[in-house]
Formats: structure tokens, C-alpha cells, sequence
């Protein structure tokens, strides 16, 4: 829970999540999985942008050695 403490408060100022705590706290937990999901797709995104370019580096190494041969 800690975690997705620190990933929401990295993208929204303080003072907003704290004023939400304040008036929407019946629907916390409703905002609880929303962010969760959100922040599981950037997660997601961010990942595919590390992992993409070392594919396609992977991909332009085997096709220059398929031309060499």
C-alpha cells in the first residue's frame, strides 16, 4: 500500500491528495483501485519503453549478421 502511496504522490501534488482524503474518504477505496490499475498500466508502459529499443537493437544485430552470410 506503501507503494502506490509513493506513485500517486510522485504524479499529484500533496495537498490535492489530501484534501480528497478529507472530503471522499466513503470512496477511497474506489480511488484505491483506480490508481492501482493506472499506475500497473504506466508500469506497463514504462517497461515496454526499456524492453522495446533492446528488441529492436536485438533485431538490427541478427539481420546484419543474416546480410554477412
Amino acid at each position: 500500500m506503501t507503494d502506490l502511496g509513493s506513485a500517486v504522490t510522485e504524479r499529484v501534488p500533496l495537498n490535492c491528495i489530501q484534501n480528497w482524503r478529507y472530503s471522499l474518504s466513503p470512496f477511497m477505496l474506489g480511488l484505491t483501485v483506480n490508481f492501482a490499475f493506472f499506475t500497473h498500466i504506466s508500469l506497463a508502459y514504462d517497461l515496454f519503453r526499456l524492453i522495446s529499443p533492446l528488441y529492436l537493437l536485438f533485431l538490427f544485430c541478427s539481420y546484419e549478421q543474416n546480410i554477412e552470410l
